[in-house]
């Protein structure tokens, strides 16, 4: 199945601790490169890892979403980075 960059419906828009939504990965990439570390400690910790679950569960890039569980925010910048290099070479 040929997969590309999609928006979120504005009902899942991911809200990040501080006020900025994002409705795509590409939107994710841009925040996590300028995120505060305690931001990304808000979103992802030992209980629970926001930015996985939102992929999974509105994207359903459930390989993205299982490496990223365990990433810290530089690791998980480069996974969503390589996942829009790979998608923007399928469309």
């Amino acid at each position: 199945m040929d997969k590309k960059i999609l928006d979120a419906p504005e009902q899942h828009y991911f809200h990040i601790a501080g006020g900025v939504s994002v409705k795509n990965i590409k939107e994710l990439l841009r925040e996590l490169k300028k995120m505060k570390t305690e931001t990304y400690q808000h979103h992802v910790n030992a209980n629970k890892n926001d930015f996985s679950n939102w992929l999974n569960d509105i994207f359903q890039e459930t390989k993205l979403a299982k490496e990223m569980y365990t990433a810290t925010k530089s690791k998980a910048a480069m996974l969503i980075a390589a996942r829009i290099k790979q998608l923007e070479k399928k469309k």
